[in-house]
């Protein structure tokens, strides 16, 4: 899979995301939960095939060879052409529920918020949040979850990311929260 798609959802690239003015990162998040899951990961799917493709003002959208992974870019968060990568991590902290994806490239800012949506195993629950790497500990970020397998996170940043499960007191906050105010909630995230 990967490629152009004009909205089967199952891989590559779709038409630019219509994202109204003055949508705050959890509605933005809220408007992209897709109906019903594709598939979901019963355990790391390292084996999962790479997928790439160029993005630029005009926004779009980057579906991970499996379905898993979907990041929307809205237009206006980006000011030129960028290849963005989708691939399952090669190492990561512990603590994810499913595999841990690399999203490039990291460290790319954006302009305003993109939304990020990674499917995952209802079984788990929905006591979890889209999360990503912030020295060796797990930050999670304000998610919406549908209640079918999906997490959505409005994001800013690209690195590492991935489903962990919530613990009591999680500094639910971007990462500009920074580690001092998460540490010893996000140290604890288990698997």
């Amino acid at each position: 899979t990967g490629g152009v798609d004009a909205g089967a959802g199952t891989g590559g690239v779709d038409a630019p995301v219509d994202t109204a003015p003055g949508t705050d990162a959890a509605d933005a998040a809220q408007d992209m939960a897709p109906a019903t899951p594709d598939a979901f990961p019963d355990a790391p799917s390292s084996d999962v095939a790479p997928v790439q493709a160029t993005i630029g003002a005009a926004g779009g959208k980057l579906v991970s060879g499996d379905g898993i992974v979907t990041l929307d870019i809205p237009a206006g968060a980006l000011a030129a052409d960028v290849t963005f990568t989708i691939a399952p991590a090669t190492s990561a902290p512990a603590g994810a529920v499913g595999t841990v994806w690399e999203i490039g490239p990291t460290g790319t800012k954006f302009a305003q918020p993109v939304v990020l949506s990674l499917k995952y195993d209802p079984a788990v629950g929905t006591n979890v949040a889209v999360a990503t790497v912030v020295g060796d500990h797990w930050q999670p970020m304000p998610t919406v979850i549908d209640g079918a397998g999906g997490a959505h996170a409005a994001i800013v940043h690209l690195s590492l990311w991935a489903v962990v499960r919530k613990t009591a007191g999680d500094c639910l906050n971007d990462v500009s929260c920074g580690i001092s105010c998460c540490d010893d909630v996000v140290g604890t995230v288990q698997g």
